[in-house]
């Protein structure tokens, strides 16, 4: 495996979580200013000719010929589904919807649907 970004390493590296458990909580969706989530846009969380962490969100809505795998599975993320969010370091960070957030993004929408995973929930679906 490749190294960590240090943005990647110092964001989700201390989260390992079973994502149908995460889905699975009985949280409140509630919207969500779209501004305190694009910091996202700009990670390189997705992968790319065989490379791990080599392609933001943001390249992708720039150039969507080129990306056009990834740029359709964006198009079909259902923003009927809330955008997992948790407090971590000072800020929100998305445990599950890049690509929800992503497609929001492109269709200029100020608001996003999340729900907030507290810290007692979101210990016990770490995995680590």
């Amino acid at each position: 495996m490749n190294e960590l970004p240090h943005a990647i390493a110092e964001t989700w590296s201390a989260f390992d979580l079973d994502v149908e458990a995460l889905w699975a909580l009985e949280l409140r969706a509630q919207s969500f200013p779209m501004a305190r989530l694009a910091w996202h846009l700009d990670l390189p969380l997705w992968s790319y000719e065989g490379q791990q962490f080599a392609l933001t969100p943001r390249q992708v809505l720039r150039s969507p010929y080129r990306y056009a795998a990834e740029y359709h599975r964006i198009r079909a993320a259902n923003l009927l589904f809330p955008i997992e969010i948790a407090r971590h370091k000072g800020r929100w960070l998305i445990l599950d919807g890049v690509r929800r957030l992503t497609r929001a993004h492109e269709d200029g929408l100020e608001e996003v649907m999340v729900r907030k995973v507290p810290p007692a929930k979101l210990r016990q679906l770490n995995l680590r």
